[in-house]
């Protein structure tokens, strides 16, 4: 069974201490992070991260996290985020013209 995640996607004025303050609030509430990129753009100065960390021994549930988030950080640092879990499946709508070979062929790439 796939390990339940949380995926932090977020952007904001660049700024030092922004992946400190992150990861410290993810380490101090036991999570453990699997997956963490970030990048600069140096032109506008925006900072980009996405990080993702394990649920299983994370401290605050999952439905309170982006409030915390929120109030801890987004406000501080201007930051736009979006917060995914892996539990939670995507709806999907696949549109093919009346062809059935157009539906097998999408469905042969996905797979």
């Amino acid at each position: 069974m796939k390990k339940s995640t949380a995926i932090l996607l977020l952007h904001c004025p660049d700024r030092v201490g922004i992946i400190m303050e992150m990861t410290k609030f993810i380490t101090d509430n036991q999570g453990n992070i699997l997956y963490l990129d970030q990048s600069v753009d140096q032109i506008d100065h925006r900072f980009f991260m996405r990080v993702e960390w394990d649920l299983e021994n994370f401290l605050i549930p999952k439905e309170k996290i982006a409030e915390y988030i929120e109030t801890l950080y987004a406000r501080r640092y201007e930051m736009k985020f979006m917060l995914k879990f892996s539990s939670e499946r995507p709806r999907m709508a696949i549109f093919v013209s009346k062809m059935s070979h157009c539906l097998y062929d999408l469905l042969a790439r996905w797979k």
